[in-house]
């Protein structure tokens, strides 16, 4: 017999779930170099689209999958971008060249937007007021140690195993939290509660939305402090092993000292 799931459960799985995001793109940093010696992106910068254009994948499976988590209930919809994800991580996993790696990595940007989006619909399905509010923190924090832990560890890993290790983490993580969500957390939103799927009705709410000056200047706002972000994560290690005269890890590691 399975018992419920408790709340302590719920917090713990939903901070995994959105954790995914921010571990994929920053435990990659320290194998960008690596990367782009081994599978040909010889010119300077050849590596930056690996980042970028996972936000990329990200943002546009956010249009989607958001959407359609209101379909066909969050559950479906948060398994099924797991399951993009996976195809992504696997593509970019075994990729012979650069170009394989960058669609690996778009795909595993459209796939985390299920994770990312759906849980916190679960939440607000769930949850309002402080309860809301004490579990999105608890998530927030989460996500700011993530990027503060993900690069280290996998320098680690890198250094014993390579990159590719990197995305085999990834698909392990993926396989372990669709298969724990799977078995443990049930479908929050009712079926007579659900919105149908429809591109119209999308884009007439969005221009709604971008009608509002005040929001289109919070979106701008928005998008440049995130900008200024995106190109610090997808030139960080041309800019350490360039610049700073880094030679086989970021700083983290003794070894990374100048020759």
């Amino acid at each position: 017999m399975i018992l419920p799931i408790s709340f302590r459960e719920r917090i713990v799985l939903y901070a995994l779930l959105t954790s995914l995001t921010s571990l994929s793109i920053d435990a990659l940093l320290p194998g960008l170099r690596q990367i782009g010696e081994e599978v040909g992106g010889i010119s300077p910068l050849s590596t930056q689209h690996i980042i970028s254009l996972f936000i990329l994948g990200m943002a546009f499976g956010e249009l989607f999958l958001g959407p359609l988590s209101d379909a066909i209930g969050r559950k479906k919809a948060l398994l099924l971008g797991l399951g993009v994800y996976g195809v992504g991580t696997t593509i970019a996993m075994l990729a012979g060249s650069l170009e394989m790696v960058i669609i690996g990595r778009f795909l595993q940007g459209v796939g985390v937007s299920g994770p990312k989006i759906a849980t916190r619909a679960m939440i607000r399905d769930q949850f309002e007021g402080d309860a809301m509010a004490r579990i999105m923190s608890f998530m927030f924090t989460l996500f700011i140690l993530v990027p503060m832990l993900a690069p280290a560890l996998a320098q680690g890993l890198i250094s014993f195993s390579g990159w590719r290790s990197v995305f085999g983490i990834y698909l392990v993580i993926a396989a372990v939290l669709g298969f724990w969500l799977t078995m443990r957390h049930p479908e929050t939103l009712p079926e007579d509660k659900r919105i149908p799927f429809r591109p119209k009705l999308l884009f007439q709410n969005g221009r709604r939305i971008l009608s509002s000056r005040r929001v289109t200047l919070l979106i701008i706002a928005t998008g440049l402090v995130f900008g200024a972000q995106l190109l610090y994560l997808s030139t960080a290690a041309d800019l350490f092993f360039d610049a700073y005269g880094m030679r086989r890890s970021l700083p983290i590691s003794p070894s990374s000292r100048r020759e």
